[in-house]
C-alpha cells in the first residue's frame, strides 16, 4: 500500500527503522500524519462554520441601568400607585433625582387622587390653590378637599370648613356647613379644628357664646399639639404645659430645700400681649386712572406682636410689609410713602385694622400716582383697596 504520509513524515520513519521497535514507531507517527492531514483541510471549514456562531455568541455590552428617577418613572406609568404617589413627590420636592416642577406634581397627584388616594387628594387641592398648574383654581381645590372630607379626612373637612366660612371655589358661604366640618375635622383629631372650634364657642360664631366649651377644645387642641396656652388662660383654665413645668419645679425645690418655689402671679386673662397669627382674606378693588373697577379675591397671612404697653408691630404678607403699628384703643394704622428716584412715581400705602379678640378686620389701601417728568408720557393714577377679615391664634405669649 502507498504510502499517503508526507516527505518529510517518510523521512523520519525510515530514520526511527534503524532504532528498536521502529515498526510501532513508524505506526505511531503514519496515524499522527493522517491525522494532520484530516486537520489541515477540515480545520478550515470548521473554522468558517463556527464563525457565525461564535459571532452570534460573542457577549455584547450590557445596557446600561436605568436610573432610580427613570424606574421611578417606568413604574408610575405602568399605573403602580405608589410610584404615581413617591413620582409626584418626588416632583413637589425637587427630589430623588428630579428637578422641582409644581406643574408636573400636580398631574401625578390629580392621577393618585383619581384612584381614591386620600393624602393625594388633599395634596392636589392644595396644588390648585397654589396654583402649581399655572393659576389657583379654587373650583379645583373644592372638589378635592370635599371629596378628601367625605373620606373622613381631617385635613380635607378642615379646610372644606375654611372655604364654607370664605365661600371660595364657588363652595356656599355658610356658618352651619362650616362648623360642621369643623366638628369632623376636630374629632378626626385636626388640632386646628379643635382650636377653631374653642374660637367660634368663644365668640358666638354661628353658635351661643360657651366659655365652658370653648376651654374645652382649647384643652383638646393643647393635648393635640397646638399652641394655645394662651387661651387656656384666658378663660381661666391651666394649660397643661405650665401644669408640668409647676409640678417638677416643685419636687425639685422639695427635694433640694425642703420648701416649694413661690406660686406663679396670676395672669391677667384680658391681656392681649402676644403674637397672633391671623388667616385673612377679602374682596379686592382696583380702579385705573379712567375710573375703571377690576373686582378680585385674595387671602394673606397678617402676623401681629403686642408688647405691654399694647404697641405692636406688624408683617403682613401679599406683599411682605413689615414695620411698627400707631394705636388707638385696638385700632392700629400703619402708613408709608415712597417716590421713585426718578420722581416720576409716587406711592402711598396705608394699612389698618382692628384686633378684637381672635377677629381681625382691616384693610389696605394702596394708591399710585404719576406725572410726567422728562420723555415720560405716564400719567394718572391707580389704586387698590382690598377690606378683609380673619380669625386669629396666639402662637406665643
Amino acid at each position: 500500500m502507498r504510502d499517503r504520509a508526507p516527505t518529510r513524515l517518510r523521512i523520519t520513519a525510515r530514520r526511527l527503522q534503524r532504532g528498536p521497535s521502529s515498526r510501532a514507531l513508524r505506526a505511531l507517527l503514519l496515524l499522527q500524519a493522517a491525522a494532520g492531514l484530516a486537520l489541515g483541510v477540515a480545520q478550515p471549514a470548521r473554522a468558517q462554520q463556527a464563525a457565525p456562531a461564535a459571532a452570534a455568541a460573542a457577549p455584547t455590552s450590557p445596557a446600561p441601568a436605568a436610573s432610580p428617577a427613570q424606574e421611578l418613572q417606568r413604574l408610575a406609568e405602568a399605573g403602580d400607585l405608589a410610584a404615581i404617589v413617591r413620582l409626584a413627590v418626588a416632583y413637589r420636592d425637587g427630589s430623588s433625582g428630579l428637578a422641582r416642577n409644581p406643574a408636573l406634581a400636580l398631574q401625578w397627584l390629580v392621577r393618585a387622587a383619581e384612584r381614591d388616594n386620600v393624602s393625594a387628594m388633599t395634596e392636589a387641592a392644595w396644588g390648585h390653590l397654589q396654583g402649581w398648574g399655572g393659576q389657583r383654581n379654587e373650583v379645583e381645590a373644592a372638589r378635592w378637599y370635599r371629596r378628601a372630607a367625605e373620606k373622613g379626612d381631617a385635613a380635607g373637612a378642615y379646610w372644606l370648613s375654611e372655604f364654607h366660612r370664605q365661600g371660595w371655589g364657588g363652595v356656599t358661604q355658610n356658618t352651619a356647613e362650616m362648623l360642621r366640618w369643623l366638628r369632623v375635622a376636630a374629632e378626626a383629631g385636626n388640632a386646628g379644628a379643635m382650636r377653631d372650634l374653642g374660637a367660634a364657642h368663644e365668640q358666638g360664631l354661628g353658635l351661643a357664646a360657651d366659655r365652658a366649651q370653648a376651654l374645652r377644645w382649647y384643652q383638646r387642641a393643647e393635648a393635640a399639639g397646638a399652641p394655645v396656652a394662651a387661651d387656656i388662660t384666658r378663660l381661666g383654665g391651666r394649660p397643661v404645659t405650665a401644669a408640668v413645668t409647676a409640678g417638677s419645679t416643685g419636687t425639685a425645690g422639695a427635694a433640694g430645700s425642703g420648701t416649694s418655689p413661690p406660686p406663679t402671679p396670676a395672669r391677667d386673662p384680658n391681656s392681649v400681649v402676644g403674637t397672633y397669627a391671623c388667616r385673612v382674606s377679602g374682596n379686592i378693588t382696583r380702579t385705573n386712572g379712567f375710573g375703571e373697577r377690576t373686582p378680585d379675591f385674595a387671602d394673606a397671612t397678617l402676623e401681629v406682636t403686642v408688647a405691654e404697653d399694647r404697641s405692636a408691630t406688624f408683617t403682613f404678607s401679599r406683599p411682605p410689609y413689615k414695620g411698627s403699628l400707631s394705636r388707638s384703643g385696638n385700632q392700629y394704622s400703619w402708613s408709608e410713602e415712597w417716590t421713585s428716584d426718578s420722581g416720576n412715581e409716587r406711592r402711598r400705602t396705608n394699612i389698618g385694622f382692628s384686633l378684637s379678640g381672635l377677629r381681625a378686620e382691616g384693610g389696605r389701601n394702596e394708591r399710585t400716582l404719576w406725572r410726567q417728568v422728562g420723555s415720560s408720557q405716564l400719567r394718572g393714577s391707580w389704586e387698590y383697596n382690598w377690606v378683609w377679615t380673619g380669625n386669629c391664634r396666639r402662637n406665643r405669649e
